[in-house]
């Protein structure tokens, strides 16, 4: 049990994935289950140093487990710069919210803690 808790603090994450959406499949013709059974971690040091990078589950082939492989790159197209909006000040609860997401503390390392305050404030903003 001290090993499940302790792999919950460990401060790992699930970074973004590409592909299919399950990892393993019982292969069966009737009652087929696909379940996303499989999963990689990273830590906030891999964050910081490869903020873009993502794993994508590929076809299992002969096995019934899929295969994750690691990328370093995005999987989307990236977009313009950012654009502040100037009416977004004048949105009901706009100051609060962002005064909310911008307070909140984490343990984390100082680059990890301000990509998900902004990764926050765009999902508030959208």
């Amino acid at each position: 049990m001290k090993l499940i808790v302790g792999f919950f603090y460990s401060g790992t994450i699930e970074p973004a994935s590409a592909g299919l959406s399950f990892t393993w499949f019982n292969q069966r013709a009737t009652n087929p289950i696909h379940i996303k059974l499989d999963r990689m971690l990273i830590n906030y040091s891999w964050l910081e140093k490869y903020p873009t990078s993502f794993y994508k589950v590929e076809s299992p082939g002969c096995s019934d487990h899929s295969p994750l492989v690691l990328c370093f790159g995005d999987p989307l197209p990236t977009y313009g710069r950012f654009l502040f909006k100037n009416y977004w000040i004048n949105m009901e609860g706009y100051w609060n919210g962002v005064i909310s997401i911008i307070s909140k503390h984490s343990e984390t390392s100082q680059i990890a803690n301000l990509y998900f305050k902004l990764k926050n404030l765009k999902a508030f903003l959208n």
